[in-house]
């Protein structure tokens, strides 16, 4: 063998010269001649993490350890090469180690906090980001990873000061314009928001993320009259089409900013909006193809064997207590095993008391972010892939965009069609379904029985405690409790005449769980549509804060009537106030989404608590609230007959034959 230290000395001099591929080459002889120090090894590690050989990396630095090598620098090497391979968990304790060794480093510091925060653990996140930026106070791009996990962790107004934060900092950096616009508009401040956005792109007008974000700005959170949101939609197609028109889907920077914005607003304004949607889906769908050629086309089916169980994989961020799991749960734990295999893909860890429930449901469980899934999912080959919604999670937006599989799938978890041409079915409900589905969906609408799911009820009932709530004790107590975005202006009005009919009423909301503002906007609208009929606001309207699990039981079966959302129909609300013993009312609307109370009240048959129009709807509410026995009735045969509504074994039945036709594919 050539002479150890030419060899190392030519080492050294490659990778000085950043020609890494070489420094490797050299490296490895040292290491295939039997030489095994913990500085070789750690230099071996560098270059190979610089030559995109990440696990091989962490190898090389993890044997520089063992071979006593335990500097802060390497910690923070081996955190780096264990981040690139998604193995978050590693990459904390690694950068951990680091901030142990050098606990003054502000670097470590907030290495972990990337890490805490890639990993979903926001509150350690932000605390590393404070201490990093506490040793080193105008580190820019700290301030805008500490506004982004206070955005995430639904802290607005932290979020919003630490962009403002870094802006002040660095005038010129875009990514925290962008990023500040995205926090003034979740808390409702749309011209800020859509400033913020023009900034950002002054400055970097490849800025897609900026471009996307002011697109979706259009959507407000809140209306003031109808006429508002006629406006709005009319400005979401003109800027919608100026983003076609000016973003080149080949950029990969805007393949990168998929998922970051959506429309998500949209369906809240109470429209069919499957036009604006396929125009959407076409656009991202696009980008999404030509930054990952691998995955943009549809993989072959694979020849049906009946020995052989249909492989069907559920992606999903909420594998947690969340509205999404407990509507589509039963579907992974009734399907047959001898039938069907099941893989989960989650997009968003965050753990809870239902999490090993859910991992339970699936012979592989793969959780990481976009790349980690997307890597999965293409190696495990699935015969069907099923969302249970797309339009919350941004990885999920962005997996669903490229083809996994022959057939892929989105249920009602957001009731909206995608607009993607990369999702085939819509997942619906037989009873929730308005004749002409067709229509309002790209995807093919398939109608599973009855209601669609297989939902288990809460285990106990809450106790009766209107006091808890401020709310009086004769009073009829009327829940409205969806997010307030639900509640549209031209509605005001009907509970004001309910309220005029029922003169000792309270309506009771819940408030914008992290914009104060919102209520506040909310609560004004509200109360001049009250007090426009002579109604003291103060006596009808109560707005509580946000609450927990329990809390909110409570509040159910404190309250006497569920008053449904006319243009955005309760769901799991609507169950869950009739697994507490509170009847509902509801008038149905033209879409789905507008019709799930409809479709609950329909399995009960419960004929009479469905208005046939607003006007009998407001009739209907004040009946129930001026003719006690009436209410009593319909209390107790909704109590009779709500066992329809749990553990259905057809939806399962339905859902099973749907995903046997998909897998074979077209006859």
């Amino acid at each position: 063998m050539e002479g150890i230290s030419a060899i190392l000395e030519r080492a050294i001099g490659h990778q000085q010269a950043r020609d890494f591929p070489s420094a490797v080459v050299e490296y490895r002889r040292l290491v295939d001649g039997g030489i095994r120090t913990g500085l070789l090894f750690q230099n071996l590690g560098v270059c190979l993490f610089e030559t995109g050989a990440w696990h091989d990396s962490a190898a090389a630095l993890g044997e520089a350890i063992v071979l006593g090598v335990d500097t802060a620098e390497i910690w923070l090497d081996l955190g780096q090469a264990r981040a690139k391979l998604g193995d978050h968990a590693g990459a904390r304790a690694a950068f951990a180690n680091a901030v142990a060794r050098a606990p003054g480093n502000a670097h470590a510091h907030a290495e972990l906090g990337l890490a805490s925060h890639r990993a979903r653990d926001l509150a350690a996140a932000q605390a590393a980001y404070r201490q990093a930026l506490a040793l080193e106070p105008d580190d820019v791009r700290t301030w805008n990873n500490l506004g982004a996990a206070a955005q995430e962790s639904g802290n607005p107004d932290a979020a919003i000061a630490a962009f403002r934060r870094a802006t002040q900092l660095a005038p010129d950096f875009s990514p925290a314009h962008a990023n500040l616009g995205s926090a003034l508009a979740d808390i409702g401040e749309r011209k800020a928001a859509r400033d913020a956005y023009a900034r950002a792109v002054e400055l970097d007008p490849g800025n897609a993320g900026a471009r996307m974000g002011a697109c979706f700005a259009e959507l407000p959170i809140l209306y003031d009259t109808p006429a508002e949101i006629d406006a709005a939609r009319d400005a979401y197609a003109r800027a919608l089409d100026a983003l076609i028109a000016t973003c080149d889907p080949a950029d990969p920077a805007v393949a990168a900013a998929v998922g970051q914005h959506h429309p998500f607003y949209l369906p809240y304004q109470g429209r069919v909006d499957v036009d604006l949607q396929r125009r959407y889906g076409a656009f991202v769908c696009a980008a999404m193809a030509h930054a990952y050629p691998q995955w943009a086309t549809a993989p072959a089916r694979r020849p049906r064997d009946a020995a052989r169980p249909i492989r069907v994989a559920f992606v999903s961020a909420y594998f947690r207590d969340h509205s999404v799991w407990k509507l589509f749960r039963g579907w992974m734990e009734g399907l047959d095993r001898r039938r069907f295999e099941l893989f989960g893909y989650w997009t968003s860890p965050a753990a809870d008391a239902q999490t090993p429930a859910a991992r339970a449901c699936f012979a592989r469980f793969v959780e990481g972010g976009f790349e980690t899934i997307a890597a999965a999912l293409a190696a495990d080959a699935p015969d069907v892939v099923v969302y249970p919604e797309l339009g919350m999670d941004p990885i999920c937006h962005r997996l669903a965009a490229l083809r996994f599989a022959p057939a892929q799938c989105v249920a009602w978890g957001h009731p909206e069609t995608t607009g993607f041409p990369t999702v085939d079915y819509f997942l619906t409900s037989d009873l929730m379904e308005p004749p002409g589905e067709a229509a309002r969906y790209t995807e093919r609408p398939v109608r599973l029985a009855n209601l669609s799911i297989h939902y288990a009820p809460p285990a106990a009932p809450a106790a009766r405690d209107p006091a808890a709530f401020g709310l009086r004790a004769e009073a009829i107590k009327y829940l409205c409790c969806q997010s307030i975005f639900k509640y549209l202006p031209q509605d005001d009005d009907l509970l004001a005449r309910i309220a005029q009919g029922v003169p000792d009423s309270q309506f009771v909301f819940l408030s914008h769980p992290t914009a104060p503002a919102l209520t506040a906007k909310f609560r004004a609208r509200l109360s001049a549509a009250f007090e426009k009929r002579g109604l003291s606001p103060a006596r009808h309207l109560v707005l509580l804060p946000w609450l927990d699990r329990a809390r909110y039981a409570a509040l159910n079966a404190s309250c006497d009537l569920f008053l449904d959302t006319p243009r955005w129909s309760g769901g799991n609300t609507t169950l869950e106030a009739i697994a507490q013993g509170l009847p509902a009312i509801t008038w149905p609307g033209e879409t789905m989404r507008a019709r799930h109370t409809y479709g609950i009240l329909r399995r009960m048959d419960l004929s009479d608590a469905v208005a046939a129009d607003l006007d009998a709807y407001v009739a209907l509410a004040v009946r129930l609230g001026t003719d006690r026995a009436a209410l009593a009735d319909l209390a107790a045969r909704t109590a009779l007959r709500r066992d329809a509504l749990w553990r259905d074994s057809a939806p399962v039945a339905d859902l099973s034959a749907f995903l046997e036709r998909a897998a074979a594919g077209p006859t």
